[in-house]
């Protein structure tokens, strides 16, 4: 190795190129110029954006699919309820502020388990919330209604949907 050339062999000052040559020069190309990556970066951008868009809807479906299952669930233990009893559990809260969903999970799963039966809805552990109550997949209470002495064979139960608010767009109804 001569000691005025570099690493790789080429003598110090002197221009070496490989590519384009523009008379006695070759100049080296072998990288993306700005624009080819800002092309790239910009299509994965686009591509990341779908996914992530269709995930989120995928996602959203899913969670109001579970809450409908669990209404179906409520709605047949809700049934087998009146198969047995004859009626309907009593929604005795007429507060707006407290959530008869303790009356209703208390009627169809636990006063049955504390009297050695078998309860009108199968819940597993995993289902119940730290306060060992059923909540929709946004941690809310579902909403139940039936007063006895108004209607015997009607009740209202449902979601709240994902913002909590009654008498919204994204409430889930059970008919």
């Amino acid at each position: 190795m001569d000691v005025d050339s570099d690493l790789f062999g080429f003598r110090k000052g002197e221009y070496v190129c490989v590519g384009r040559s523009h008379g006695s020069h070759h100049w080296r190309n072998d990288g993306f110029t700005l624009v080819e990556l800002l092309a790239v970066i910009a299509i994965i951008s686009v591509l990341a954006g779908f996914v992530l868009g269709i995930s989120h809807f995928a996602i959203r479906k899913s969670t109001v699919a579970k809450a409908e299952s669990q209404l179906k669930r409520i709605e047949m233990g809700l049934e087998n309820y009146r198969a047995e009893m004859g009626m309907y559990p009593t929604a005795t809260n007429t507060n707006p502020s407290i959530n008869n969903h303790t009356n209703l999970i208390y009627a169809l799963y636990w006063e049955p388990i504390a009297s050695n039966l078998v309860s009108y809805i199968h819940l597993e552990r995993a289902e119940l919330s730290t306060n060992l109550w059923l909540e929709d997949p946004w941690e809310n209470f579902y909403r139940y209604r039936h007063h006895r002495a108004e209607d015997r064979v009607r009740y209202e139960l449902y979601s709240a949907g994902i913002d909590g608010q009654d008498g919204t767009h994204d409430d889930l109804k059970s008919y």
